[in-house]
């Protein structure tokens, strides 16, 4: 999670998609890695300390962005029983 929380400052320009963008500095690394491969995003946010992360792709999906490990094994317990999904 964002170290800064909510301190809107400690953002990075970074052209995606051919504009320039506003990206929390702990994502930058994470969001150039995924255009450089030719993962599109389409939006981001780091949460500020204060919700989740999230990076939104072009192609509909959503990485979440968890604090630790920790948390998101307990993620995992309340949305799924098992590796099936059950």
């Amino acid at each position: 999670m964002c170290k800064w929380e909510s301190d809107w400052s400690h953002q990075s320009p970074l052209i995606i998609n051919g504009k320039q963008e506003s990206i929390d500095n702990c994502l930058v690394d994470i969001i150039k890695a995924l255009n450089s491969a030719g993962i599109k995003t389409l939006a981001s946010c780091c949460g500020h300390g204060n919700i989740n992360g999230i990076i939104s792709l072009a192609d509909g999906r959503e990485f979440m962005i968890l604090p630790d490990y920790e948390t998101a094994r307990k993620y995992d317990g309340l949305v799924f029983s098992n590796i099936q999904g059950e």
